[in-house]
């Protein structure tokens, strides 16, 4: 095994049995990302972290729809930011926080068009019953000042209206969507990967 120095400071080793031309040029490949053997299965992390990933690589959208998408989430972002009609409201936050990123995503790596749409609609009525859920019970801290009452039942039993307890169902459902929503990308990512 012989020991050589690159130009560019990285060393190589080859056997007697190789050229120095297929060590640089082995060494070169594992530089730029993917696998150094042609034809050989990259890491999914390494092809992502580095770019590379070799001919088992899915699809990827070109530069200019990634840097458009970017783009585009950044108007969408700033026009919610600033309330801006269309965007801040129910149908604005669903499509910009739900749907947006689930499109974004799968145009970044290649998704089919179908399991695209309905992944976007599912996150699209996720986002839409999480904002359902929020507005009210934003609004009662936000801006009541007392809540008073209560529900009388047939049996003649009363229970008193509170601001606790008009906030109590709401919030245990949205405490429950956000695990729900992680489950499920988990349950994606693992049938995808495991």
């Amino acid at each position: 095994m012989t020991r050589l120095l690159r130009e560019d400071g990285i060393q190589c080793a080859r056997s007697d049995a190789r050229e120095p031309l297929e060590v640089l040029q082995a060494a070169r490949s594992a530089h730029r990302g993917g696998s150094p053997r042609e034809g050989a299965r990259s890491e999914p992390a390494s092809g992502a972290a580095t770019g590379g990933g070799g001919p088992q690589a899915g699809p990827q959208a070109p530069p200019t729809r990634i840097s458009s998408l970017l783009i585009l989430g950044v108007l969408l972002v700033a026009a919610y930011g600033f309330e801006i009609a269309p965007f801040h409201s129910d149908l604005g936050f669903a499509l910009a926080w739900g749907a947006f990123p689930v499109v974004a995503t799968a145009c970044a790596v290649g998704a089919p068009p179908l399991s695209t749409g309905l992944a976007a609609l599912g996150a699209a009525l996720l986002s839409l019953a999480q904002r359902r859920l929020s507005t009210p019970v934003r609004a009662l801290r936000r801006r009541a000042v007392a809540v008073t009452g209560q529900v009388s039942y047939r049996d003649g039993s009363t229970q008193p209206i509170d601001a606790p307890g008009h906030i109590a169902v709401p919030e245990g459902a949205l405490r429950l969507l956000w695990p729900a929503a992680v489950l499920m990308s988990a349950g994606v990512l693992g049938a995808r990967w495991l």
